[in-house]
C-alpha cells in the first residue's frame, strides 16, 4: 500500500468463512500495523457493496505498507495497593495496571465499566488468530474486619467474566496467590479486557494490596493469511473489448444513481445520531441512492402504499358479475382460490321439499370422506372434534325492543335483555354502542368437523355433481340430476308444515311489510273472526286444514320463540295464490284462480354467473328471526321479525307496512318449523328430487382423479354396496 491511502476495501466475509458485516458496518477506524509501526485510519464514509465494505479514510501519509500480520504483544504490572471495591459485590472495583509493553498501543486509561477506578486494554482490530490473556501474582486483605469473608478477584471481556477465584484470608496473614487466564479465537473491535477484585459480601470498603510480581499479559501468535493466487481479469490475449456478447460485466454499475428527493441519513457514528444532522437540516446532505420512481410508478405505489385486492365469489372458478368482472385481481381468467377439495359426500336418500319450496328438493346425508389419495380415506366422525360454539343473529333495533322479540321466560319471569339467567334454556341478547343495527342475540350450538366439512366447504351456490349408487332401485321413476347447485346445509324440510293461511279468508288477517335496518315482517291480527289454521294430511297424505286458531303470542308466538331460543329455525313460505280447495284439495293442484307460485318480487332475476342472489327468497321462502306481540291497543297482533327484506313488484323495498295483504283475497303463507341440523343432517339443492336413493357428491371442481375412481372409493371406504 502506497503513500496516499484513500480508501481501503474490507471483505464481509472472512478466511473463516464468517461474516461480519455488523461489526464492519460499525466501525469508526480502521489499525493496520506496517513495518514501520501501526497506522491508525479513521473512516470519515462507508460505502457497502453486495460482498465488501469501501471505507473513505483520512490520509496518514504512511511510506508503505509491506504485511498483514496481526500481533498482539501487551504486558502490564499491577502495583495499586489499596484497591476500593466500593462498587458492589461480585464485579467489585477495577484495578489499576500499568503498561509496561503495547506495541498496538490499545492501552486503555479509563474503564468505562467502572469509570471511576482502573483501567484496562481495548482492542481496536478483528482478531485474525487467538489471543492469550493471563494474570497471576498474590493479593492480600489488609482490612482486619475482612479476614473471615470471601473475595474474588475476576479477568473480564467488557461486562462478562472470562475467568474468577474466589478466596477467604488464611489465619497466619499469608497472601493468597492465584491465576486467571483465558484464551479467544473471535472477538470484536471495542472490547475490553479488564481485572477487578471484590467482597462477596460488600457489607464493608475492603482493601487489598498486590504483591510486586503481579502482572497482566495479552498474547497472540502472528496472524498471517493464507496465499492466494492473483489473477488478472479479465484475462485474454485477444482484443476483449470487441466481444459485446460474451462480457458479463457490461453495463454495470459501481454504485447506484443518487435520487433528488430524499437525502442520505449517515449513522456511522452510532444509531442515536446521524453525523450528517447538520447537512439534512440544512438540505445540503448527499442524495439517498433511491429511484425517485419507487414514489411514481404504479408497480411499486400499489403494493407499498395504494394496497390490491383479490375477490372471487366462488372457489375454482372466475366469475362475473354483469358487465364487471367480480372476479375482480386475478389473473386473467383464473379464479382468486383454487384448491383441491377432497372430499366425498354420501346420501341416504333424495326427496322434494313442495310446497315449502317449491319444486327443489335435498338430500338425508349420510358419510362424509375425506380423501388424501384414492387408497388413503377416512371417516370424518360426527363427534370428533366435537364443542359448542356462539352464533350471533343481528337485530334491526335497540335491546328494549329486541327483548320483545326474543323474550325469555325461566322460573316462571321474564328474563330482561342483556341478564343471561343461570341454567335458563337459551341465550340472552349481547351487544355494543348504542342506537340501531348494533345489537346481537346469541346462541350456543354444538359443532364438529363433520358440522364443518359440510357448511364450510358448501356455500350457496356452490356446483356440485351428483351419482346415485344404484338408481335402478331407487324406486318408481326417480328424479335426480346429474348436476345441480347447493341451496343450504343449515336444515332439512319438515314432513308437513305447521300453520296455513289461505288466500280466499274474507277478512284481511294480516300484512307483510318491511321494517328499519333490512328486515321484513309479517303482522298477523288474532282478533278477526277468521282464523288460521294448523296443516293436517288427509288420508291421501295431502296436506288440509286442520284445528282453526288465532294468531295470538299464546297460541303460537310463545311456541315459535321457545324454539328459536333452542336454535331451531322457523320460516313462512309466502304464495301469491294458495287454497285448501274445498279444504281437501291437494296443494299442487290447480287453484281457484290458478297454479301455485311464490311471491317473490325483487328476489327473480339471475346474476351474471346464472345465480340467484338469494335462492330461498326466489322460492318465496323468508325466515323468521324473531316474534313478538306487546303491541297497544291490539295486544293480539302478532309480528314476526323476518331475515329478508320484501319488495315491491318493481324490485323497490317496500316503503309501508300495508303493501301485501295476506288473506281477503291476496296472499296465502305457510308457517313451518324446519328441520334441525346436527341432530340429521341436509343438504337442500335448487332442483327437483324424486325418490332417490344412495348415492353421492362431490364438488364440481374435485380434482379429477377423484372423480375417476369415485365408485372404488364408496365401494371400499364408504356405503356403496352396489
Amino acid at each position: 500500500m502506497a503513500e496516499g491511502v484513500r480508501y481501503i476495501k474490507i471483505s464481509k466475509i472472512d478466511k473463516n468463512g464468517v461474516d461480519n458485516t455488523n461489526t464492519l458496518q460499525s466501525i469508526n477506524q480502521i489499525t493496520i500495523p506496517y513495518s514501520t509501526g501501526n497506522v491508525v485510519y479513521k473512516i470519515l464514509n462507508i460505502s457497502e457493496e453486495p460482498t465488501f465494505f469501501t471505507y473513505y479514510v483520512e490520509n496518514p501519509n504512511i511510506e508503505w505498507a509491506d504485511r498483514a500480520d496481526i500481533e498482539y504483544d501487551f504486558s502490564s504490572s499491577i502495583s495499586q495497593a489499596n484497591v476500593n471495591p466500593s462498587l458492589g459485590s461480585n464485579n467489585g472495583a477495577a484495578v489499576d495496571i500499568t503498561s509496561i509493553t503495547d506495541n498496538l498501543n490499545f492501552y486503555l486509561e479509563t474503564n468505562p465499566y467502572t469509570p471511576n477506578f482502573g483501567n484496562g486494554y481495548r482492542l481496536n482490530t478483528y482478531s485474525q488468530k487467538g489471543i492469550y490473556f493471563n494474570t497471576s501474582g498474590s493479593i492480600n486483605v489488609i482490612d482486619g474486619g475482612a479476614q473471615t469473608q470471601f473475595h474474588t478477584i475476576k479477568l473480564h471481556q467488557n461486562a462478562d467474566t472470562l475467568d474468577s477465584k474466589t478466596w477467604k484470608p488464611s489465619v497466619d496473614g499469608n497472601p493468597y496467590t492465584f491465576e486467571l487466564s483465558s484464551s479467544l479465537s473471535n472477538t470484536s473491535p471495542g472490547d475490553i479486557f479488564w481485572i477487578s477484585v471484590g467482597n462477596v459480601v460488600a457489607s464493608s470498603v475492603i482493601q487489598f494490596t498486590f504483591s510486586g510480581d503481579t502482572f497482566f499479559q495479552i498474547t497472540s501468535s502472528n496472524a498471517v493469511g493464507p496465499s492466494i493466487e492473483t489473477i488478472p481479469e479479465p484475462y485474454f490475449d485477444g482484443n476483449f473489448a470487441r466481444s459485446l456478447d460474451c462480457q458479463p460485466t457490461l453495463n454495470n454499475v459501481i454504485s447506484n444513481r443518487r435520487g433528488n428527493l430524499y437525502q442520505d441519513v449517515d449513522y456511522n457514528s452510532g444509531i442515536s445520531t446521524p453525523t450528517n444532522y447538520t447537512l439534512i437540516l440544512n438540505n445540503t446532505a448527499l442524495k439517498a441512492e433511491v429511484p425517485d420512481s419507487n414514489y411514481t410508478l404504479t408497480r411499486n405505489t400499489r403494493p407499498r402504499y395504494e394496497g390490491t385486492k383479490n375477490t372471487t365469489q366462488k372457489i375454482n372458478t372466475w366469475t362475473r358479475n354483469g358487465s364487471w368482472g367480480s372476479n375482480e385481481g386475478s389473473y386473467g381468467k383464473e379464479p382468486s382460490i383454487s384448491v383441491d377439495i377432497p372430499l366425498i359426500y354420501e346420501f341416504e336418500f333424495g326427496s322434494g321439499t313442495t310446497p315449502e319450496i317449491l319444486g327443489w328438493g335435498g338430500f338425508k346425508m349420510g358419510k362424509i370422506l375425506n380423501v388424501q389419495t384414492a387408497d388413503s380415506v377416512r371417516d370424518v366422525d360426527p363427534s370428533e372434534g366435537l364443542k359448542l360454539q356462539q352464533q350471533f343473529f343481528p337485530f334491526p333495533s335497540s335491546l328494549s325492543t329486541i327483548a320483545a322479540y326474543r323474550k325469555i321466560v325461566y322460573n316462571g319471569a321474564e328474563v330482561n335483555a342483556g341478564v343471561s339467567p343461570n341454567n335458563a334454556t337459551g341465550s340472552a341478547i349481547t351487544g355494543s354502542g348504542t342506537g340501531d343495527n348494533v345489537h346481537f342475540w346469541s346462541i350456543s350450538q354444538s359443532v364438529s368437523d363433520y358440522y364443518y366439512s359440510l357448511n364450510n366447504n358448501l356455500p350457496t351456490n356452490t356446483e356440485i355433481s351428483i351419482t346415485q349408487y344404484n338408481p335402478n332401485t331407487a324406486g318408481s321413476s326417480p328424479t335426480s340430476p346429474q348436476t345441480s347447485k347447493i341451496l343450504t346445509t343449515k336444515f332439512g324440510i319438515p314432513s308437513i308444515s305447521n300453520y296455513a293461511l289461505t288466500s280466499s279468508n274474507s277478512y284481511s288477517y294480516g300484512v307483510l311489510g318491511n321494517s328499519g335496518g333490512g328486515f321484513g315482517f309479517l303482522q298477523l291480527t288474532g282478533s278477526v273472526a277468521t282464523p288460521i289454521s294448523r296443516v293436517i294430511k288427509d288420508s291421501n297424505g295431502n296436506y288440509a286444514s286442520g284445528e282453526p286458531i288465532r294468531a295470538t303470542f299464546d297460541t303460537i308466538g310463545d311456541e315459535i320463540v321457545k324454539s328459536l331460543n333452542n336454535n331451531e329455525k322457523w320460516f313462512i313460505t309466502v304464495y301469491n295464490e294458495f287454497e285448501f280447495i274445498g279444504n281437501k284439495g291437494t296443494y299442487d293442484n290447480a287453484l281457484t284462480t290458478g297454479s301455485l307460485s311464490p311471491m317473490n318480487n325483487g328476489y327473480n332475476t339471475l346474476d351474471g354467473n346464472g345465480d340467484y342472489l338469494n335462492p330461498l327468497a326466489y322460492k318465496g321462502v323468508y325466515e323468521i328471526i324473531g316474534t313478538r306481540t306487546d303491541f297497544t291497543p291490539n295486544p293480539d297482533l302478532q309480528q314476526f321479525i323476518l331475515s329478508t327484506p320484501i319488495y315491491k313488484p318493481d324490485g323497490i323495498t317496500l316503503a309501508g307496512a300495508s303493501e301485501y295483504q295476506v288473506g281477503d283475497g291476496g296472499l296465502g303463507i305457510l308457517i313451518w318449523k324446519a328441520q334441525s341440523s346436527n341432530k340429521s343432517e341436509y343438504v337442500l339443492l335448487q332442483d327437483s328430487l324424486n325418490g332417490t336413493g344412495k348415492g353421492c357428491f362431490v364438488n364440481k371442481f374435485t380434482t379429477q382423479i377423484i372423480k375417476d375412481n369415485l365408485l372404488n372409493i364408496t365401494k371400499e371406504f364408504g356405503s356403496n354396496k352396489v
